[in-house]
């Protein structure tokens, strides 16, 4: 079967914070700001309760508009497994072989000359120094003002999650659950794929 290539996006723009492997010691993390945040699993020490109930609280802390968070191996079997998402009341998406698309709105500075405030004198009309002229090609002196002005550029951001799968020679069968986009079709696209397990050639051990 011939490998599908990837469908690539222009820059988003979009600031993702990743962390993973915390294991209950999240509070020693200095998380940077961000739109989105994405916790990778291992957030508990061993399935215990008291991390996943102090980590929920620790998401509520954090100012990111989303936060994602997927299981890890030390939670796919804990004894509260079918509660994680109530547990986890404070993340915005707990996924599980699941998608979900964000909207981002980001801020962009627009900077714009003020066409009322540039003043071309002729050669030779005598005029006093201001702040920010310069003598241009012709001779003559401007003075130009530049008036930023704030908008807002709204993108929608695909998130898949998988499932912890202990990695086996058979392949992990929830990676077969990740939709996958073609030109022209309905499904939606995941620019962010979350999985506790390493992506292909990325210490994987050659494996896949």
């Amino acid at each position: 079967m011939e490998e599908q290539q990837p469908i690539t996006r222009d820059k988003l723009g979009v600031r993702v914070v990743c962390v993973s492997d915390t294991h209950g010691r999240h509070a020693d993390i200095k998380v940077p700001d961000g739109d989105i945040l994405i916790h990778a699993g291992d957030f508990t020490h061993f399935g215990k309760k008291k991390d996943v109930i102090a980590v929920n609280e620790w998401l509520g802390t954090l100012p990111h508009k989303h936060k994602i968070v997927v299981n890890g191996n030390h939670e796919k079997n804990a004894e509260w497994k079918k509660d994680t998402a109530k547990l986890l009341s404070n993340c915005s998406f707990f996924l599980k072989d699941s998608m979900v698309t964000v909207k981002v709105d980001i801020l962009q500075t627009e900077a714009k000359d003020d066409l009322s405030s540039i003043n071309l004198l002729k050669e030779g009309q005598h005029s006093s120094d201001k702040e920010g002229s310069d003598k241009n090609n012709l001779g003559e002196n401007t003075t130009s003002a530049s008036t930023n002005k704030m908008k807002t550029k709204v993108v929608y951001v695909g998130i898949y999650g998988t499932d912890f799968f202990w990695p086996c020679p058979s392949g992990n069968p929830y990676y077969d659950m990740i939709p996958s986009k073609s030109k022209g079709s309905a499904v939606a696209a995941v620019d962010i794929l979350v999985a506790h397990g390493p992506a292909k050639g990325y210490v994987d051990d050659k494996h896949g």
